[in-house]
Order: structure tokens, then sequence, then C-alpha cells
């Protein structure tokens, strides 16, 4: 059943709407009465014109209007709408969205392809359901679905040209360049655009020196791709430098983990030999700045805050007269941080060291020196709870279910259940239950119990009543 169309100027109900201006709709009969042959407002050529509406203009300057969403001019008309002049790059973002025919999934751009010969609606993912990168020239084509591998059909017929550039033998499809003098050619123009972000002559030629380097350890195409993420830290070292500085001056400036991000530009440094890296000095700074990250997690204007600091203090003194490693300052503030956090960041307590190691007991060794600090410096009273005997707990569960079972007497006794626990209790020999169960260890009704034989071995195993 098709809608019924109105008219919007006259209301009546029509079978065809004649012309439609600004998103209003006329009959022939409207369309004849309102419409006259007058000059357009704009461009002064006469045209069939609304006399109702004023200034209005042809579909020639309709066309030519700035698109309402992009803004451009010029480009080819593909929707009036209410709001103005839509040009057919934008005109789907106006579309409702409605269901692929293919796939199902709602689309804007939905739109038939001929070469299926199916006539279906597909969204921008299934229209190019038969193309892919061919594997020979690395251009993304519509591939030959006879041949095994992905290739394109000039590559599947084994057309070749030589290169313009270096005049080796490459696949057709690649046009006028090969791959490797395409990357080269890029990594070129993006090298001399990136160079001009530096002002120094100095640093230009250092970097200069460093694309070339980059260039040659890797290859073009990584270069290319790479060359400016590396810009940032030539920028970065000419604002503070006039040339490159020392290594100790890099990392107490910039810290370890910026320079860890810029691998690549230390080791062209120090293979020119302008760096010279001091690993521990590196392992120092990281180390620091860890621990700094780990201070600053404490709200200020707490009690654990202040507690920390004077750890800290504590710490670092005796890291100075060399007693103790960085390393291990920081490992003992981790879990005293953690701790705090559990007490709230307020007064540290047993209980909250109890309930902090029940979270993690791995811990216990690394905050027994803050504890102690807290014992000794500041006067507090925090014991450590008692260590718990798992083996203890796992026999004295077992004891329980046990009991439990014997409880019930022997009437209703699973003796599969009951030979596995007391096996485990009595002898320290786990046996699985389906052994027992099915038969394949031995289970003999003895005086006063059972008798168990397990791997060419006998266990007595008393019964529930004894």
């Amino acid at each position: 059943m098709t809608a019924q169309l109105y008219c919007d100027e006259c209301g009546r109900c029509v079978d065809k709407i004649h012309r439609r201006y600004n998103g209003v709709g006329y009959c022939g009969s409207c369309y004849a009465r309102v419409f006259r042959s007058i000059p357009c407002s704009k461009c002064s050529l006469i045209a069939r014109l609304p006399i109702s509406v004023p200034g209005a203009i042809c579909r020639g300057c309709i066309a030519n209007r700035p698109c309402v969403r992009c803004g451009r001019e010029g480009r080819p008309l593909g929707l009036i709408h209410e709001s103005g002049s839509v040009c057919a790059s934008c005109a789907p973002h106006f579309r409702a969205a409605a269901p692929c025919e293919v796939c199902g999934e709602l689309s804007k751009k939905l739109t038939r392809v001929t070469r299926f010969k199916d006539l279906l609606k597909r969204c921008e993912r299934c229209s190019v359901a038969d193309f892919s990168t061919c594997s020979v020239c690395r251009r993304y084509r519509k591939l030959v679905h006879s041949s095994k591998e992905k290739l394109c059909k000039s590559c599947w017929l084994g057309k070749e040209i030589d290169c313009k550039v270096c005049g080796r033998t490459m696949p057709l499809a690649r046009g006028k360049r090969c791959e490797d003098c395409y990357w080269k050619q890029l990594f070129s123009k993006r090298h001399e655009i990136n160079r001009e972000s530096l002002e120094s002559a100095y640093f230009q030629d250092k970097f200069d020196c460093f694309s070339g380097w980059l260039c040659w350890s890797t290859s073009a195409h990584k270069a290319a791709l790479s060359i400016a993420r590396f810009t940032d830290f030539f920028i970065e070292i000419e604002k503070s430098w006039e040339k490159i500085p020392p290594y100790k001056a890099l990392l107490s400036t910039l810290g370890a983990d910026y320079l860890r991000r810029y691998r690549k530009v230390i080791e062209w440094m120090v293979y020119e030999k302008y760096l010279v890296v001091e690993s521990v000095s590196q392992k120092t700074v990281s180390e620091m700045h860890r621990i700094q990250r780990i201070l600053s997690r404490v709200p200020i204007e707490t009690v654990g805050y202040k507690l920390l600091q004077g750890f800290w203090s504590e710490q670092k003194l005796r890291y100075l007269h060399d007693k103790v490693s960085i390393l291990t300052i920081r490992l003992s503030l981790t879990p005293a941080t953690a701790y705090l956090a559990v007490c709230g960041f307020g007064e540290p307590t047993s209980r909250g060291l109890a309930t902090y190691l029940s979270m993690v007991p791995g811990q216990r060794a690394s905050i027994t020196k803050f504890i102690s600090y807290l014992n000794k410096s500041r006067g507090y009273d925090i014991n450590f709870p008692k260590r718990i005997n798992k083996v203890s707990t796992a026999k004295e569960k077992l004891e329980k279910q046990l009991m439990q079972l014997a409880s019930g007497g022997s009437a209703t006794l699973d003796l599969p259940q009951w030979c596995g626990l007391a096996m485990s209790v009595f002898h320290g020999v786990l046996i699985a239950p389906k052994k027992l169960e099915t038969g394949h260890v031995a289970v003999r009704k003895v005086e006063r119990g059972y008798l168990v034989e397990y791997k060419n071995e006998q266990y007595f195993v008393p019964g529930p009543n004894t």
C-alpha cells in the first residue's frame, strides 16, 4: 500500500507532487498558479520561481550554494535539505539509517553494486567484500577468486613493468614506482617537513644525520612511519640546550621514562658517541620517579602522609650512607602505602595490619621495616598477627569431614569417601575418589575397620564405629 501524498500549498490529496521548493511540495495546479517566469534574485536569469517566496533563487543558484555541513562551494549537489543545500559527499549523513540487506547492520551509505548481480542494498563493508590487499603489488584491489593466493587481475596475469625511478622490474599494478622507491620518497618528504620544526641549524644538521641513520638501520618503510614521533625529542632538547647535552643532564631533566620512549634516538647518540649511557644512574633515576609516584598516592594533611614522609626521610638518609639500596626502599614504600590505605590514611593499628596481610600475605616481610619504624620512632604498638599453619588447617578440615561421616553411622556410610578421607588423615596418602568408586583400589573388610591396598602396599583404615 503506497503512502498518500498531499500538496503543502492547498492540502489536497494528489497522486504526484509536481515540484518541491525549499522542502514544500506543490501539486500541478498550485505549481501553475504560484510559479511564474521571473528573474532570479541572485543571477538575474529568467526561471520559474514561486511569487509567494521573496528573494527566491533558481535551481542553478541553489546547487551552487555552500554545503550546510562542510561549507564547500562548487561541489555536485546531493540533497536540498530544509536547512540548505547539501553536497553529494555529505548527503548520506542526512539519510535515515537502514539495515544492510546482506549483513543486517544499520548504515546510512547503502548502495547497489552491479557486479554482484543481485540488486541488494549493501553497506560500505559488504560492497567491497571481494576487495583486499594483493599479496604481490600490495595494492587494495578487486581479487581474482580463481586463485588460491590473494591476487589482483594484473598480478594474476603476471604483467610487469620497470620502475621509472630505480629501473627494477615490478608488478604492473604498482604504477610508476616500486614499493621501495615509494617509501623512500615518502620518507624524504616527511623528513623535510619535520626538519622545518627545528629552529637551530645545529639541531637541523643532527636531525639530518639521525634520519639517515634511522633509514639505514631499519628500513625506509619503518623510518617514514616513525620519523614524526622522533622529531618531538629534538624539539624538546632544543628548548633547553644549544647542543646535545650529557646523559646525566638528559636523565635528570627529562627522566628515564621519557628517554625510554625514544630509544632509537638514544641509540643513535651512543652510536655517534654523543652520549655515554650509565646504567646505574638510569636505574637510580627510574626508582626515584617510581618512589615519587608512590608518595603522591597518599593525600596531604593526613596522618598517613606524615608517617610515610618520615619513613621515606629515614630510609633516604640510610641510602646516602650506602646502608640500603634505592630498590629496597621502593619495595618497602609500596606495602607501606597500601597498609595506610587500608587504615584510611589515619592512625595505623594492629587490626588494620591483620586485614592487610589477610589480603596480601606475601607482603609480610616487605612491610616489616615500616612497622619497626612506627613502633620504635613513632611510639606505636603494632603487632603482627600469628602465622596460620596451612597444613594443620587443611588437616583439621579433613578431620571435621571425617567426624561428620562417622556421626551418620555404618548404615549410611559412603565407603569410598570414608576410605579416601581416612587415608589422607591417618596416612597422608591422597587417593582420587574415582579410583575407590570404580574398584581400581582394593578395599577389604577386616576386624575393626578396612584394609586398603594401594601401590603394592596395605593400609589399615578404622571403621566409623571405632
